[in-house]
């Protein structure tokens, strides 16, 4: 039975400090940083990698690549970092960055065959597939809805109604055939399901507290106003991409030119890391908006 495995190399080895160059992990994964205990044991000249800095891991048939607490990851090209404790599902072929070190994932064999011919560089493929993606800075992204007239008289209307759910075998078996790492409907869908599986993994158990009094509609509404219910960033965000996702979306987007969609979403979540979250929450109405119409019928 062939190993699971992922390579990783260095491809401007002149900025480590240390001597290694490569290292391969399996299922187990590992981590990457410049203490003892990781299995990819890496520092640069400027000493900016952290003892514990990337995790490797392996989960639901892709390995994934997460920032250990506030550590720096800059992933294929981005100029913005990596969402701190976030997993991303990584692909033979793409590039990150650590300190003043560029990581490539690779094919493990290809790593194997060097030190079976004792070379002094990497002699590794490149990828079709990855150099045919372009890749843009997530501070680049611009949308301007005015000029997309379909898309600017459906939010003014808010009719939805044509929405369309994707189920099915069939369109799992479209899932599995795309880039796993692109900012698509389909990823995003996966990359939910894989978040929400976790969160409930991670459920703690509360016991019912009825040593309280009955509460009331103003009480109600002063604890929507003044009290956060929910501690969890991670809860928060599930819910709200969720449900945009889940009133917001439809296959129309698709047909329009660079499915505004999506460009929409990533937009708004691009602002967020500039701390500017108006986008983002507006969407967020418009779907609770669509959402409590449901209320209603």
């Amino acid at each position: 039975m062939e190993k699971i495995q992922i390579g990783v190399i260095i491809e401007n080895y002149e900025e480590c400090e240390s001597k290694i160059r490569s290292c391969i992990f399996d299922i187990e994964g590992g981590f990457i940083g410049s203490g003892d205990e990781c299995k990819f044991c890496i520092q640069d000249k400027l000493k900016q990698i952290k003892k514990i800095h990337a995790k490797i891991s392996y989960e639901e048939d892709s390995f994934t690549i997460t920032p250990i607490e506030n550590a720096e990851i800059y992933y294929n090209g981005s100029f913005s970092k990596m969402s701190n404790s976030y997993d991303t599902m990584v692909n033979k072929g793409d590039i990150f960055k650590i300190g003043n070190i560029n990581f490539r994932f690779v094919e493990a064999k290809n790593i194997e065959q060097n030190f079976q011919e004792n070379k002094n560089q990497f002699e590794i493929e490149k990828y079709d597939e990855f150099d045919e993606i372009e890749i843009k800075p997530r501070g680049q992204t611009s949308v301007n809805f005015n000029e997309k007239e379909e898309l600017q008289n459906t939010i003014k209307s808010n009719d939805y109604n044509f929405i369309e759910e994707k189920t099915g075998d069939d369109f799992l078996k479209q899932i599995a055939q795309k880039d796993s790492n692109l900012f698509e409907y389909e990823n995003i869908l996966i990359s939910l399901t894989k978040i929400f599986k976790d969160l409930k993994t991670k459920q703690k158990s509360s016991k019912l507290n009825t040593d309280h009094s009955h509460l009331n509609i103003k009480e109600l509404e002063s604890i929507i106003e003044n009290i956060p219910l929910i501690k969890s960033t991670k809860l928060l965000n599930m819910i709200a991409l969720s449900m945009i996702i889940k009133e917001l979306y439809s296959p129309i987007f698709e047909e329009m030119e660079e499915n505004m969609f999506i460009k929409y979403l990533e937009s708004a979540l691009q602002n967020n890391i500039k701390e500017d979250k108006i986008l983002f929450e507006n969407l967020t109405i418009k779907a609770l908006e669509k959402y409590i119409k449901e209320f209603k019928k």
